[in-house]
């Protein structure tokens, strides 16, 4: 087994490791050391397979019973959700210079589902209210190809709101 192989746990493919190179024996079967996300271990040779680079058909994948956790599931489901692939729910969750944590993605959510077509974000400092602003525009943008955004926000912040907008969000420079 060559050093850097991108293999998988047959009984778990969610699982995913790169192998080292390392080798033991331990009677008749041959263990190789596997570096996973959380540390290495040695996994028998008949216990994992090689991952090959280009993209692997789910259904094939389903056909041969290579399933995953089901939390790993619940993670792809989600991701392809919110990425707007399965239902174009939302169109902002990869066009961002932000980490994605699923709780700022609730005020587009609730503005989606707005009646009105707005949405008040008001908390506490530091909760990300720029973020969630800037989802929520980045989702106009897309959906409805919007040209203008005003912010209301006390003037000492202005230049804060200003450059976040502009480095996470790619909003224009007037102000």
């Amino acid at each position: 087994m060559n050093p850097g192989t991108l293999v998988r746990l047959i009984s778990d493919p969610g699982r995913r490791g790169i192998t080292t190179g390392k080798s033991k024996t331990r009677g008749e079967r041959i263990f190789w050391q596997i570096t996973f996300p959380d540390g290495s271990q040695y996994i028998s040779e008949n216990q994992f397979e090689a991952i090959h680079t280009e993209v692997e058909d789910a259904l094939d994948l389903f056909r041969q019973g290579k399933f995953g956790r089901a939390r790993d599931l619940r993670g792809a489901i989600t991701h392809i959700r919110l990425s707007g692939r399965l239902a174009d729910l939302i169109y902002s969750m990869e066009t961002t210079n932000t980490d994605f944590y699923p709780y700022q993605f609730k005020p587009v959510l609730n503005f989606l589902d707005s009646p009105s077509g707005g949405i008040l974000i008001a908390d506490e400092v530091g909760l990300g209210k720029t973020i969630e602003a800037g989802l929520v525009w980045t989702e106009l943008r897309s959906r409805y190809d919007t040209r203008r955004l005003m912010v209301l926000c006390p003037a000492m912040l202005r230049e804060k709101w200003k450059m976040e907008l502009q480095r996470r969000f790619g909003t224009g420079s007037r102000c």
